[in-house]
C-alpha cells in the first residue's frame, strides 16, 4: 500500500524526505531493536556460537558475492551495481524476526543473528561496499563507516541502555518490533517516492535490474538453507538461517544510498525491500506448512 501510494502520489512522502529525517527513522528502527535486547540475548552468542556464525558469515559472504555476480552477469549500469552491492553488504533486517515467527523457525536465534550482524555492520558494510564496487563508483569508506556507527550502532546501544535503566514491561517490548515495521514501511515508501520519476518511464535494462534483485534474494534464501543443512543443522535452524540471510536491512541500504550516493543507487535498494518482503513472507508461510522432522534419539 505504501509503495503504491509512493508511485501514484509521490508528494505524500515529501515530509519524510526532508533533511536527515530518513536517517532519524533508521535510527529509530535500530533503537526499537536495541530495546528488545537483554544481556541474556548476548549470552546466547556464547552458548550457540556455531548457529549464530552460520547466519553472520553467510550474510557477509554469499549475499555480497551474489550481488556482484548478478550485477555483472546481467550487465547492470554502474550505479545499479553499486545499489545491489550495498544491499548485499547490509546486515539482516528486523523484518526477518517477524517472518521467522511466521515460518515456525527459531525466533530467539533469528533475533540474536540480526543483532550480531547489525553490530559488525559498522565495519563490514563500508568495507565490502568499497572493496566490491569502489572501482565503478566513488565510495568513501570512512564516511560510510561514520554513518553506520551514527545511524546503527549508537541507536542500538541507546536502546539496550534504555531497557537496562527503565525495565519496560512485556507490552512495550512486544510493541517495539511492530513500531519498527511501521517506520520501515514509511522509509521504503519515501525512497520509492524519490525514485518515482525513474519509474514513470522505465529506464533501459529495468527488467534486468528486477531479475538481479530476485536472483540476489532467492539465492540468499536458498543457500542460507542449503549450507547449514550440509553441515547437519536441524530443519528449524536451516529455516532460520535461510530467512536471516535472504532478508537484508534494505532500509539501511536505502538510507546510505541517499546519504552517500544518489537516488539511482537507491532504486535497487527500494526494489529489494519490496521484493524481499513479499517473497520472504511467502517463503515463511511455505516453511510453516512443511512438516518439521524431529530428531530421533535411541538409547543402548
Amino acid at each position: 500500500l505504501g509503495v503504491g501510494t509512493a508511485i501514484a502520489v509521490p508528494a505524500t512522502f515529501d515530509f519524510f524526505a526532508q533533511g536527515q529525517r530518513l536517517q532519524y527513522m533508521l535510527g529509530f528502527i535500530l533503537l526499537c531493536m536495541g530495546v528488545t535486547l537483554s544481556p541474556r540475548d548476548f549470552e546466547q552468542v556464547v552458548q550457540r556460537p556455531q548457529r549464530v556464525a552460520y547466519g553472520v558469515l553467510l550474510q557477509y559472504s554469499i549475499m555480497p558475492l551474489l550481488a556482484v555476480a548478478a550485477g555483472k552477469c546481467l550487465g547492470l549500469s554502474a550505479v545499479w551495481q553499486a545499489g545491489l552491492v550495498l544491499v548485499g553488504s547490509c546486515p539482516g533486517g528486523t523484518i526477518s524476526n517477524v517472518v521467522s515467527h511466521v515460518a515456525k523457525a527459531d525466533v530467539p536465534l533469528s533475533v540474536i543473528m540480526t543483532s550480531v550482524s547489525t553490530l559488525v555492520a559498522c565495519v563490514l558494510t563500508p568495507w565490502l561496499t568499497w572493496m566490491l564496487c569502489g572501482a565503478i563508483v566513488h565510495v568513501d569508506p570512512i564516511a560510510l563507516m561514520t554513518s553506520v556507527v551514527t545511524m546503527v550502532l549508537l541507536p542500538v546501544i541507546l536502546g539496550v541502555s534504555l531497557r537496562a535503566l527503565f525495565q519496560p514491561n512485556d507490552t512495550v517490548l512486544q510493541l517495539m518490533p511492530a513500531l519498527a515495521v511501521v517506520v520501515s514501511t514509511f522509509t521504503t515508501s519515501t525512497a520509492v517516492a524519490g525514485c518515482s520519476h525513474l519509474l514513470q518511464h522505465l529506464p533501459d535494462g529495468f527488467a534486468w535490474l528486477v531479475g538481479a534483485v530476485a536472483f540476489l534474494h532467492l539465492g540468499g534464501f536458498g543457500l542460507g538453507y542449503a549450507v547449514p543443512k550440509v553441515f547437519g543443522s536441524t530443519t528449524t535452524v536451516c529455516r532460520t538461517v535461510s530467512i536471516e540471510v535472504g532478508m537484508q536491512n534494505g532500509v539501511m541500504a536505502i538510507t546510505l544510498a541517499i546519504a552517500h550516493f544518489s537516488m539511482e543507487v537507491a532504486l535497487p535498494c527500494a526494489l529489494s525491500v519490496v521484493f524481499m518482503n513479499v517473497i520472504g513472507t511467502l517463503i515463511g508461510i511455505a516453511y510453516s506448512l512443511m512438516p518439521t522432522p524431529r530428531r530421533i534419539t535411541t538409547t543402548p
